[in-house]
């Protein structure tokens, strides 16, 4: 009996994109030829163009940009888009692996948790760090407010989130302490500029919500 191979969709459709070459560059190569490395090395330079502050040069005056049009942005973003969606596929499974909260988050807190979630992704992985972060934050001065006896009373006082995290969970839930300076120093790595790996922004994302969730 004959066998046959089973192809995600996603695969399928970036195959087929390798035949379609836009007119007219209709030789009949694949896109992973001149004309794709054309599109690829097009993007990078108006990319550079871009970044540059405007008294040093005008954006586009390179005479190169005269090949991105929309036609060639929308091909270059489809494919790119074809190609990040196996990854997008085993960050939802493995979001989908980790618990529900026993009570519900507040509004703000599970804002910025739904927003690190996206980002992840969608490969942001920096932000999805930084949103992770907030949502700890946020999520921790809420819990010093109502360890609070006299609330009207009370001196918010100017903790930065390290102190913040020793003052709120050091006291019950010293278990937490890891995770949570885990996401702080992922975060904090971040903003110095520093790259961090799909991984880490993961790992930075699973931490948070486990101080979040078993805190609550």
């Amino acid at each position: 009996m004959k066998t046959t191979r089973t192809e995600l969709l996603s695969q399928h459709l970036l195959r087929e994109a390798g035949k379609f070459i836009r007119y007219p560059h209709r030789t009949g190569k694949p896109f992973d030829s001149e004309l794709g490395r054309s599109v690829d090395e097009t993007a990078a330079r108006a990319q550079q163009n871009l970044a540059r502050k405007a008294e040093d040069r005008p954006v586009f005056s390179s005479p190169d940009n005269a090949e991105l049009s929309p036609a060639t942005l929308d091909d270059r973003f489809c494919r790119e888009q074809l190609r990040t969606i196996p990854r997008m596929v085993e960050v939802t499974l493995r979001l989908k692996r980790l618990g529900s909260p026993s009570k519900p988050l507040s509004r703000e807190t599970e804002f910025y948790l739904r927003e690190a979630a996206k980002c992840l992704l969608f490969g942001l992985d920096a932000a999805s760090a930084a949103l992770a972060r907030g949502a700890l934050e946020r999520h921790l001065w809420k819990l010093w407010c109502d360890s609070v006896v006299s609330k009207r009373s009370a001196i918010r006082p100017r903790w930065d989130l390290e102190k913040l995290i020793d003052n709120v969970l050091g006291r019950h839930r010293p278990e937490l302490l890891e995770p949570a300076h885990q996401v702080r120093k992922t975060a904090n790595a971040t903003l110095h500029r520093r790259v961090i790996t799909p991984e880490e922004a993961m790992k930075c994302y699973e931490a948070a919500r486990a101080v979040l969730f078993e805190s609550n």
